[in-house]
């Protein structure tokens, strides 16, 4: 076996992330849920948090997946009972998202589940007062914001994907959709 430590560093995430999905697939296992799908019910739950019921096309742009294999998932996910849709009643293309009772259940289990695996998996980088995490963290959140575009690029947004438009001047969304909190630029 090659020594890790020659390994490049994309070589090394690759298999940290292969380990991570692999360890919380065992770890919420028996609530129904897959890596995939608790990514994808995380994230719908934090926008109806919020007061949004998000379309498909809204939900993937938020997570980053494609809407094909959003798509899949959310079937997968209402097949389980954690989703509910509906039609959007200004657009019959659009589906509107939202948790069943269940699903707000699972998820803030699963969501404890997860911290707590994440707590153990970075136990080693809290060994000298958190700095390694911190600077960890740091690096990740750097390297995963995607960059400014120029000025002559369109940046699709999941703001900028909405699905409704606004209500006559009240910032509410009609039909589903997310609420624009700021200026688009």
């Amino acid at each position: 076996m090659q020594d890790r430590e020659i390994w490049t560093t994309g070589s090394l995430v690759w298999h940290l992330g292969l380990r991570w999905r692999a360890g919380v697939d065992r770890a919420i296992a028996h609530l129904g849920l897959t890596h995939a799908q608790y990514s994808v019910l995380a994230s719908l739950h934090g926008l109806v948090s919020a007061g949004e019921r998000p379309s498909q096309r809204e939900l993937a742009a938020h997570t980053g997946l494609q809407r094909i294999y959003i798509s899949k998932l959310v079937r997968a996910l209402e097949k389980s009972g954690f989703v509910v849709s509906e039609r959007d009643s200004r657009d019959a293309r659009a589906v509107c998202l939202d948790l069943s009772d269940e699903g707000k259940r699972v998820i803030e289990l699963a969501k404890d589940i997860v911290r707590q695996l994440d707590a153990k998996n970075t136990e080693v980088l809290t060994k000298t007062g958190g700095r390694e995490l911190a600077e960890l963290h740091r690096a990740s959140v750097r390297y995963s914001t995607p960059p400014k575009p120029a000025m002559n690029e369109v940046r699709p947004t999941y703001l900028a994907l909405r699905s409704a438009a606004t209500a006559a001047g009240s910032g509410e969304p009609a039909g589903c959709g997310l609420r624009l909190s700021a200026p688009m630029l």
